[in-house]
Protein backbone atom coordinates (compact mmCIF):
# COMPACT_ATOMS: atom_id res chain seq x y z
CA UNK A 1 0.00 0.00 0.00
CA UNK A 2 2.64 2.42 0.62
CA UNK A 3 4.53 1.28 -2.20
CA UNK A 4 1.46 2.45 -4.38
CA UNK A 5 1.11 5.95 -2.30
CA UNK A 6 4.47 6.74 -3.19
CA UNK A 7 4.21 5.97 -6.95
CA UNK A 8 1.07 8.09 -6.93
CA UNK A 9 3.32 10.75 -5.37
CA UNK A 10 6.11 10.95 -7.95
CA UNK A 11 3.72 10.80 -11.09
CA UNK A 12 1.47 14.41 -9.45
CA UNK A 13 4.32 15.71 -7.78
CA UNK A 14 6.57 16.98 -10.76
CA UNK A 15 2.31 18.48 -12.26
CA UNK A 16 2.26 20.46 -9.09
CA UNK A 17 4.58 22.96 -10.89
CA UNK A 18 1.71 23.84 -13.46
CA UNK A 19 -1.01 24.96 -10.90
CA UNK A 20 0.19 28.50 -10.80
CA UNK A 21 -0.29 29.08 -14.28
CA UNK A 22 -3.20 26.98 -14.97
CA UNK A 23 -4.74 29.59 -12.06
CA UNK A 24 -3.51 33.05 -13.67
CA UNK A 25 -4.84 31.76 -17.16
CA UNK A 26 -8.67 30.92 -15.38
CA UNK A 27 -8.94 34.21 -13.48
CA UNK A 28 -7.97 36.03 -16.61
CA UNK A 29 -10.92 34.55 -18.63
CA UNK A 30 -12.79 35.20 -15.71
CA UNK A 31 -11.62 38.68 -16.12
CA UNK A 32 -12.69 39.07 -19.36
CA UNK A 33 -15.99 37.18 -19.08
CA UNK A 34 -17.13 38.21 -15.89
CA UNK A 35 -18.50 41.54 -16.97
CA UNK A 36 -21.88 40.33 -19.08
CA UNK A 37 -21.96 37.32 -16.82
CA UNK A 38 -22.23 38.55 -13.23
CA UNK A 39 -23.97 41.68 -14.45
CA UNK A 40 -27.32 39.20 -15.56
CA UNK A 41 -26.53 37.27 -12.44
CA UNK A 42 -26.47 40.39 -9.94
CA UNK A 43 -29.82 41.23 -12.15
CA UNK A 44 -31.24 37.98 -11.43
CA UNK A 45 -30.02 37.68 -7.84
CA UNK A 46 -31.57 41.48 -7.42
CA UNK A 47 -34.89 40.61 -9.09
CA UNK A 48 -35.77 36.67 -8.19
CA UNK A 49 -33.88 36.51 -4.72
CA UNK A 50 -33.74 39.89 -3.08
CA UNK A 51 -36.50 41.79 -4.08
CA UNK A 52 -38.96 39.18 -3.04
CA UNK A 53 -37.40 38.28 0.16
CA UNK A 54 -37.57 42.58 0.88
CA UNK A 55 -41.43 42.52 -0.23
CA UNK A 56 -42.45 39.51 1.97
CA UNK A 57 -40.44 41.76 5.09
CA UNK A 58 -41.81 44.73 3.82
CA UNK A 59 -45.70 42.92 4.27
CA UNK A 60 -45.10 41.63 7.55
CA UNK A 61 -43.33 44.99 8.36
CA UNK A 62 -46.87 46.20 7.55
CA UNK A 63 -48.77 43.33 9.74
CA UNK A 64 -46.53 44.21 12.48
CA UNK A 65 -47.21 47.71 12.25
CA UNK A 66 -51.13 47.76 12.73
CA UNK A 67 -50.45 44.96 15.15
CA UNK A 68 -48.32 47.73 17.05
CA UNK A 69 -51.74 50.20 16.77
CA UNK A 70 -53.49 47.55 18.24
CA UNK A 71 -51.81 46.60 20.73
CA UNK A 72 -50.87 50.32 21.76
CA UNK A 73 -54.05 51.65 21.68
CA UNK A 74 -54.67 48.38 24.22
CA UNK A 75 -57.00 49.95 27.70
CA UNK A 76 -58.26 47.54 29.77
CA UNK A 77 -56.20 46.78 32.42
CA UNK A 78 -58.29 46.47 35.54
CA UNK A 79 -61.96 45.19 33.77
CA UNK A 80 -60.35 41.95 32.60
CA UNK A 81 -62.15 39.27 34.36
CA UNK A 82 -59.54 37.32 35.58
CA UNK A 83 -57.59 40.14 36.66
CA UNK A 84 -60.98 41.30 38.95
CA UNK A 85 -61.24 37.50 39.63
CA UNK A 86 -57.78 37.17 41.07
CA UNK A 87 -57.63 40.49 42.51
CA UNK A 88 -60.85 39.85 44.99
CA UNK A 89 -59.26 36.60 45.89
CA UNK A 90 -56.18 37.81 47.05
CA UNK A 91 -57.84 41.06 48.66
CA UNK A 92 -60.19 38.53 50.71
CA UNK A 93 -56.80 36.50 51.63
CA UNK A 94 -55.42 39.97 53.07
CA UNK A 95 -58.04 41.08 55.10
CA UNK A 96 -58.10 37.33 56.87
CA UNK A 97 -54.28 37.93 57.39
CA UNK A 98 -54.70 41.16 59.34
CA UNK A 99 -56.25 39.44 62.17
CA UNK A 100 -52.98 37.68 61.88
CA UNK A 101 -51.27 40.92 62.05
CA UNK A 102 -53.46 42.03 65.29
CA UNK A 103 -52.25 38.82 67.03
CA UNK A 104 -48.23 39.66 66.33
CA UNK A 105 -49.27 43.37 67.08
CA UNK A 106 -50.32 42.13 70.79
CA UNK A 107 -47.32 39.74 71.29
CA UNK A 108 -45.35 42.29 70.19
CA UNK A 109 -46.20 44.77 72.61
CA UNK A 110 -46.65 42.38 75.22
CA UNK A 111 -43.35 40.94 74.97
CA UNK A 112 -41.73 44.51 74.48
CA UNK A 113 -40.25 43.91 70.66
CA UNK A 114 -39.52 47.00 69.57
CA UNK A 115 -40.88 46.46 65.65
CA UNK A 116 -43.98 44.68 66.46
CA UNK A 117 -45.22 47.72 69.12
CA UNK A 118 -48.53 48.84 68.77
CA UNK A 119 -47.30 52.57 68.89
CA UNK A 120 -45.26 51.47 66.04
CA UNK A 121 -47.39 49.22 63.38
CA UNK A 122 -51.28 49.76 64.55
CA UNK A 123 -51.62 52.77 62.50
CA UNK A 124 -49.72 51.83 59.42
CA UNK A 125 -52.32 48.65 59.62
CA UNK A 126 -55.17 50.86 59.91
CA UNK A 127 -53.79 52.23 56.86
CA UNK A 128 -53.05 49.29 54.84
CA UNK A 129 -56.70 47.64 55.58
CA UNK A 130 -57.95 50.79 54.04
CA UNK A 131 -55.66 51.05 50.83
CA UNK A 132 -55.65 47.04 50.11
CA UNK A 133 -59.48 47.22 49.69
CA UNK A 134 -59.25 50.30 47.34
CA UNK A 135 -55.79 48.80 45.95
CA UNK A 136 -57.39 48.07 42.33
CA UNK A 137 -58.42 51.76 41.90
CA UNK A 138 -55.63 53.07 42.83
CA UNK A 139 -53.57 50.95 40.44
CA UNK A 140 -55.89 51.43 37.88
CA UNK A 141 -55.44 55.18 38.65
CA UNK A 142 -51.89 55.27 38.17
CA UNK A 143 -52.25 53.16 35.23
CA UNK A 144 -54.58 55.27 33.30
CA UNK A 145 -52.76 58.09 34.08
CA UNK A 146 -49.59 56.75 32.25
CA UNK A 147 -52.11 55.54 29.31
CA UNK A 148 -53.20 59.25 28.69
CA UNK A 149 -49.31 60.24 27.77
CA UNK A 150 -48.88 57.12 26.12
CA UNK A 151 -52.32 57.55 24.14
CA UNK A 152 -51.41 61.17 23.29
CA UNK A 153 -48.17 59.89 21.13
CA UNK A 154 -49.84 56.47 19.86
CA UNK A 155 -52.98 58.77 17.99
CA UNK A 156 -49.98 61.02 16.82
CA UNK A 157 -48.60 58.22 14.41
CA UNK A 158 -51.44 55.72 14.41
CA UNK A 159 -52.93 56.89 11.29
CA UNK A 160 -49.89 57.02 9.05
CA UNK A 161 -47.23 55.04 10.93
CA UNK A 162 -46.85 52.47 7.48
CA UNK A 163 -46.67 55.16 5.24
CA UNK A 164 -43.79 57.05 7.45
CA UNK A 165 -42.04 54.12 7.81
CA UNK A 166 -42.44 53.57 4.33
CA UNK A 167 -40.98 56.96 3.14
CA UNK A 168 -38.18 57.42 6.23
CA UNK A 169 -36.39 54.25 4.94
CA UNK A 170 -37.28 55.46 1.52
CA UNK A 171 -38.01 51.80 0.94
CA UNK A 172 -40.27 53.47 -2.00
CA UNK A 173 -37.75 54.50 -4.21
CA UNK A 174 -35.71 51.67 -3.56
CA UNK A 175 -38.43 49.11 -4.57
CA UNK A 176 -38.56 51.19 -7.79
CA UNK A 177 -34.98 51.72 -8.75
CA UNK A 178 -34.35 48.38 -7.92
CA UNK A 179 -37.10 46.76 -9.85
CA UNK A 180 -37.14 48.90 -13.02
CA UNK A 181 -35.84 46.59 -15.98
CA UNK A 182 -33.94 49.11 -18.19
CA UNK A 183 -32.65 48.27 -21.86
CA UNK A 184 -28.59 48.82 -22.77
CA UNK A 185 -29.44 51.95 -24.13
CA UNK A 186 -31.18 53.45 -20.68
CA UNK A 187 -28.44 51.90 -18.66
CA UNK A 188 -26.17 53.49 -20.77
CA UNK A 189 -28.35 56.80 -20.52
CA UNK A 190 -28.99 56.51 -16.90
CA UNK A 191 -24.77 55.38 -16.04
CA UNK A 192 -26.13 53.02 -13.90
CA UNK A 193 -25.02 48.83 -14.29
CA UNK A 194 -26.44 45.71 -12.87
CA UNK A 195 -24.55 46.34 -9.30
CA UNK A 196 -27.01 49.43 -8.96
CA UNK A 197 -29.65 47.49 -8.88
CA UNK A 198 -28.30 44.43 -6.64
CA UNK A 199 -27.01 47.31 -3.91
CA UNK A 200 -30.46 49.18 -4.18
CA UNK A 201 -32.29 45.79 -3.52
CA UNK A 202 -29.89 44.99 -0.95
CA UNK A 203 -30.02 48.18 0.87
CA UNK A 204 -34.27 47.25 0.71
CA UNK A 205 -33.91 43.91 2.27
CA UNK A 206 -31.40 45.21 4.96
CA UNK A 207 -33.55 48.24 5.76
CA UNK A 208 -36.63 46.54 5.88
CA UNK A 209 -35.51 43.21 7.73
CA UNK A 210 -34.11 45.79 10.36
CA UNK A 211 -37.47 47.74 10.29
CA UNK A 212 -39.68 44.47 10.75
CA UNK A 213 -37.03 43.22 13.84
CA UNK A 214 -37.27 46.61 15.64
CA UNK A 215 -41.24 46.65 15.40
CA UNK A 216 -41.24 42.83 16.46
CA UNK A 217 -39.36 43.43 19.32
CA UNK A 218 -41.53 46.64 20.26
CA UNK A 219 -44.78 44.65 19.81
CA UNK A 220 -43.19 41.62 22.32
CA UNK A 221 -42.46 44.53 24.61
CA UNK A 222 -45.36 45.82 25.05
CA UNK A 223 -47.61 42.68 24.93
CA UNK A 224 -45.23 41.82 27.81
CA UNK A 225 -46.14 45.09 30.01
CA UNK A 226 -50.11 44.15 28.87
CA UNK A 227 -49.72 40.75 31.30
CA UNK A 228 -46.82 42.54 33.55
CA UNK A 229 -49.40 44.98 34.90
CA UNK A 230 -52.51 42.45 34.62
CA UNK A 231 -50.04 40.38 37.50
CA UNK A 232 -49.49 43.74 39.26
CA UNK A 233 -52.87 44.97 39.36
CA UNK A 234 -54.05 41.39 40.81
CA UNK A 235 -50.87 41.22 43.37
CA UNK A 236 -51.84 44.64 44.45
CA UNK A 237 -53.45 43.65 47.79
CA UNK A 238 -49.90 41.74 48.76
CA UNK A 239 -47.74 44.99 47.99
CA UNK A 240 -49.72 46.88 50.68
CA UNK A 241 -50.12 44.48 53.54
CA UNK A 242 -45.98 43.43 52.65
CA UNK A 243 -45.70 47.12 53.79
CA UNK A 244 -47.04 47.03 57.29
CA UNK A 245 -43.56 44.47 57.95
CA UNK A 246 -40.08 46.18 58.68
CA UNK A 247 -38.02 44.55 57.25
CA UNK A 248 -37.96 42.09 54.47
CA UNK A 249 -41.91 43.15 54.35
CA UNK A 250 -41.07 46.35 52.95
CA UNK A 251 -38.49 45.06 50.80
CA UNK A 252 -41.02 42.91 48.87
CA UNK A 253 -43.57 45.89 48.31
CA UNK A 254 -40.74 48.25 47.03
CA UNK A 255 -39.64 45.84 44.12
CA UNK A 256 -43.74 45.73 43.70
CA UNK A 257 -43.20 49.65 43.35
CA UNK A 258 -40.34 48.98 41.38
CA UNK A 259 -41.96 46.80 39.10
CA UNK A 260 -45.09 48.87 38.49
CA UNK A 261 -43.09 51.91 37.87
CA UNK A 262 -41.07 50.19 35.40
CA UNK A 263 -43.83 48.62 33.20
CA UNK A 264 -46.18 51.91 33.58
CA UNK A 265 -43.88 53.93 32.45
CA UNK A 266 -42.56 52.12 29.76
CA UNK A 267 -45.38 52.45 27.17
CA UNK A 268 -45.44 56.20 27.05
CA UNK A 269 -41.63 56.26 27.01
CA UNK A 270 -41.42 53.37 23.71
CA UNK A 271 -44.64 55.74 22.63
CA UNK A 272 -43.03 58.60 22.73
CA UNK A 273 -39.49 57.64 20.39
CA UNK A 274 -42.30 56.17 18.35
CA UNK A 275 -43.81 59.12 17.61
CA UNK A 276 -40.58 61.33 17.38
CA UNK A 277 -38.61 58.82 15.09
CA UNK A 278 -41.96 58.61 12.84
CA UNK A 279 -42.13 62.33 12.89
CA UNK A 280 -38.30 62.69 12.36
CA UNK A 281 -38.87 60.84 9.43
CA UNK A 282 -41.55 62.30 7.65
CA UNK A 283 -39.63 65.77 7.96
CA UNK A 284 -36.36 63.71 6.39
CA UNK A 285 -38.57 62.33 3.45
CA UNK A 286 -40.09 65.57 3.06
CA UNK A 287 -36.92 67.76 2.62
CA UNK A 288 -34.35 65.19 1.33
CA UNK A 289 -33.79 63.01 -1.62
CA UNK A 290 -32.47 60.00 -1.40
CA UNK A 291 -29.36 58.70 -3.66
CA UNK A 292 -31.29 56.33 -5.34
CA UNK A 293 -33.30 59.08 -6.55
CA UNK A 294 -30.54 61.78 -7.14
CA UNK A 295 -28.91 59.50 -9.05
CA UNK A 296 -32.02 58.86 -11.61
CA UNK A 297 -33.02 62.30 -11.55
CA UNK A 298 -29.25 63.89 -12.37
CA UNK A 299 -28.94 60.90 -15.08
CA UNK A 300 -31.73 61.21 -17.22
CA UNK A 301 -34.15 63.87 -15.64
CA UNK A 302 -36.30 60.77 -14.77
CA UNK A 303 -38.15 61.90 -11.00
CA UNK A 304 -38.78 59.04 -8.53
CA UNK A 305 -40.81 61.92 -6.36
CA UNK A 306 -43.76 60.87 -7.43
CA UNK A 307 -44.48 57.02 -6.81
CA UNK A 308 -46.58 55.88 -4.77
CA UNK A 309 -45.21 54.35 -1.68
CA UNK A 310 -45.09 50.47 -1.40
Amino acid sequence: MKAKFSKIKTILLPQTRFVPIILIFVGAALLLVSKPVFAGFEQFLAEYLLLPVAKFFGSLTVTLIGILINVAQYNNFIDVPAVQKGWILLRDVTNMFFIVILLLIAFGTLFRWENYHYKKLLGKLLIMAVLVNFSKGITGFMIDFAQVLMLTFVYGFADAAAGNFVQGFHLDKMFQFASNRLTPEETRTLQADETSYLIAALLALISIFVAMVVIGVIVIVLIFRIVALWFLVITSPIAYTLNIFPGQGQKYAQMWWDYFGRYASSGPILAFFLWLSLSVMQITAGQESSFLEKKVTDASGFDLTDVPAA
